[in-house]
Order: C-alpha cells, then sequence, then structure tokens
C-alpha cells in the first residue's frame, strides 16, 4: 500500500469501520492517520487503519453562494410567467 501525504478538501467526510462519519475541515492525510477539525469544532485525528473511505467534495463552498441567488431568480421568473400565462387566458376568455 503506497503511504501518502496530502492536504483533503473542506469539507471531507472520513468513513469508520462499523459505518460511523466524521466531517471535518482543513484536513489532512498522512501515512499513518486522517487529522483536521470537526465540523462542530475541535481537533481529531483518526489512525488510517480505523478508516474505511475519505469522501471528497469537488465542489467549491463559495458555489452554493451563486446558485442560491440564481435558482430564486429562476423560481421568481417561472411564477411571474405563469401569472402573465394566467391573465392572459383569462382576458382572451372574458373580453371587455
Amino acid at each position: 500500500m503506497m503511504q501518502v501525504s496530502r492536504e483533503l478538501p473542506s469539507p471531507c467526510w472520513v468513513v469508520l469501520q462499523g459505518g460511523g462519519r466524521i466531517q471535518l475541515d482543513q484536513a489532512r492525510l498522512t501515512p499513518d492517520s486522517v487529522v483536521g477539525w470537526r465540523h462542530e469544532g475541535g481537533r481529531v485525528a483518526v489512525a488510517r487503519e480505523m478508516v474505511v473511505a475519505v469522501e471528497e467534495r469537488e465542489g467549491k463552498p463559495g458555489d452554493a453562494v451563486v446558485l442560491i441567488p440564481m435558482m430564486t431568480g429562476v423560481v421568481f421568473m417561472v411564477g411571474m410567467m405563469v401569472l402573465l400565462v394566467d391573465l392572459a387566458i383569462k382576458l382572451a376568455r372574458h373580453p371587455h
């Protein structure tokens, strides 16, 4: 088994033997352990023998900052279109 030492993206999830999961920020994989800060606070180190997997996500935290307002705008625009179509249908049925 190749011994690797590298930084892990924040956040990452360490899957333990028995199925437990720990979310870590500012984590590092070393030849003998995974060390980092618990998402809830506090430093933690887990022996690699206890680690089944390390789950890493490629997305950046800033992605959500852009995505949430964009999705809000899309929902607003769809709602406005539905109202306009409804108004057009009512006007077509009951011309004054």
